[in-house]
C-alpha cells in the first residue's frame, strides 16, 4: 500500500507507463496509477540521476541478437 501525492493506493493498483533505454540507463516514466493521470520517473537509488543504471546496454545486446538471427537465416 502507498500514498502518493496525498491519494492512497492498495497494492497490486494497476500502474501504466513507458519504458525507455539509453547508454547504460532504463528510464521509466508512469503516467497511470489505477486510472488516475499522474506523472512520476524513476531515479536511480546509487547516483541520484533519473533512470536506472543497468550494467549491460539493452540496446546493443538486442541489435547483436537480431544481427545473428538474420546471419543464421541466411546460412
Amino acid at each position: 500500500d502507498s500514498y502518493i501525492q496525498g491519494k492512497y493506493y492498495p497494492a497490486f493498483s494497476p500502474v501504466y507507463g513507458f519504458v525507455s533505454f539509453g547508454p547504460n540507463r532504463v528510464f521509466l516514466k508512469i503516467t497511470n496509477i489505477q486510472g488516475d493521470p499522474i506523472s512520476l520517473s524513476a531515479y536511480d537509488l546509487q547516483d541520484g540521476n533519473e533512470g536506472i543504471y543497468v550494467v549491460n546496454n539493452f540496446r546493443a545486446e538486442a541489435s547483436r541478437e537480431v544481427l545473428d538471427d538474420v546471419i543464421q537465416d541466411i546460412n
